[in-house]
């Protein structure tokens, strides 16, 4: 059994609702949302499934979720805008853009294993506080210098904690 959609789509987007909906599919204790705003307009704002798998309660369009990674997405997309104007290029040197990055032997990690999470960066092997975390410039101080954890391009973990980082740098 489908688990009840809720919400409204502007027309045209009637497709994405039936593929929301088809999301879950064999997954009876799923729970979701989707909202998309263009020109300050929402064209999509749908919720479905379970909210909580303890007691069944059902999603509803004010149930609160924990975003992660949303901003990596963003990143990426700016960045294949920029290869799309030829400002940046994937098969390119990282050290084209960013020089101190060529440290450590780095110099021919290229931007597309950097973006792709195979740079040998998922972490750093510096002991951080939260003053250096917060601060852009000391991170990517300490991304430029460090010795990957892996040989690049031989070797993939999600870059979850150094993603923004080196996308933006």
């Amino acid at each position: 059994m489908m688990p009840l959609v809720s919400g409204s789509v502007t027309p045209g987007f009637e497709p994405l609702a039936d593929a929301f909906a088809e999301g879950f599919a064999d997954r009876p204790t799923m729970g979701a949302a989707l909202s998309i705003r263009i020109g300050g307009e929402t064209v999509v704002d749908l919720w479905g499934g379970i909210a909580d798998e303890r007691d069944g309660r059902a999603w509803t369009g004010d149930t609160p979720s924990v975003v992660f990674s949303c901003t990596k997405g963003l990143l990426s997309i700016l960045s294949a805008r920029l290869v799309q104007e030829g400002r940046l290029a994937y098969d390119a040197p990282v050290s084209r853009y960013w020089p101190e990055f060529a440290a450590a032997g780095k110099a021919d990690v290229t931007v597309g294993e950097a973006l792709s999470h195979r740079a040998g960066l998922s972490a750093t092997r510096a002991d951080l506080t939260e003053d250096d975390i917060v601060d852009w410039a000391r991170m990517a101080e300490v991304l430029a210098a460090q010795e990957p954890l892996w040989s690049p391009g031989t070797g993939y973990a999600y870059h979850a904690i150094t993603h923004g980082w080196l996308n933006g740098e």
